[in-house]
């Protein structure tokens, strides 16, 4: 059912709702008409100042919150980056906000970790984000606030999303301690980083993608790295991103199996 009511009364954007000024109130499905004041990024010409948003439910009275649908909202400068050619795109903390309101946590989780490790943003710029942003009934917000707050800061990015997936399976079975691509120090010196580790156990996990690791020489290389791993008195495991997409819950219960082994050798409860 549509309300036609003719009124009008000023308010403001404010991240992603439209605030009403004074005590108006509007019924749920009202047809509303927002006339902005100052262009927007994404017209092509400033004189074209109109938008049409659907009204939605609303705990607050007097504020309408703009649906997933409506594209074009009015963002904020700090959301938005321009490129060398003139275009203009949200930031990627922007973009993994608003991915969180189509995505399963598992997915957006990903996204995160793919931004971190290409150094497009960091955890306090998605932290800002979430506070500046969260509203409990804007989409998305409840997944965005629960895959950053699990995060840890100081936790390194993953490499892939298949490592991210392997990650939250041992995390779920219960393996705790985990740490991406730990600095590991060998006995020559060199550093190394295992994508996946226990520092407490003294445990690598590598995760081979095919389409790099398939060569011989990458094949020795692995090898290699693996006897200097063991000569500091680390056991390391190597699964493939097949395995793993293919028979995850198989490799899960092994490297549990491994894992239950190798508390009970360190005698860790």
């Amino acid at each position: 059912m549509r309300h036609n009511i003719n009124m009008e009364t000023s308010g403001r954007v404010h991240n992603g709702v439209v605030v009403l000024d004074g005590d108006a109130s509007l019924p749920e499905g009202m047809a509303v008409k927002v006339f902005v004041q100052t262009p927007l990024i994404f017209h092509v010409s400033e004189t074209q100042k109109r938008l049409e948003f659907p009204l939605v439910h609303s705990s607050a009275p007097g504020s309408i919150d703009l649906t997933n649908e409506q594209i074009y909202e009015i963002l904020d400068d700090e959301d938005v980056e321009t490129r060398s050619d003139g275009i203009r795109l949200v930031t990627p903390a922007r973009l993994a906000f608003d991915l969180s309101a189509v995505m399963t946590d598992l997915d957006l989780e990903s996204v995160v970790e793919q931004l971190l490790d290409m150094g497009l943003t960091s955890m306090p710029d998605l932290h800002r984000m979430c506070l500046r942003l969260y509203h409990h009934a804007r989409p998305g917000s409840k997944r965005f606030a629960r895959v950053i707050q699990s995060r840890p800061m100081w936790l390194k990015p993953a490499d892939s999303h298949l490592e991210v997936q392997l990650f939250d399976a041992l995390r779920r079975a219960g393996v705790r301690a985990m740490v991406r691509q730990y600095d590991l120090r060998l006995a020559d010196g060199v550093v190394i980083h295992p994508d996946i580790a226990v520092p407490e156990l003294c445990w690598a996990i590598e995760v081979d993608h095919v389409t790099w690791h398939g060569g011989r020489a990458a094949a020795q290389n692995d090898k290699s790295r693996d006897r200097r791993i063991r000569q500091v008195g680390w056991h390391v495991d190597r699964v493939t991103d097949t395995e793993i997409a293919t028979r995850r819950s198989s490799v899960v219960a092994e490297l549990i199996a491994t894992y239950r082994r190798l508390q009970t050798t360190n005698r860790v409860p």
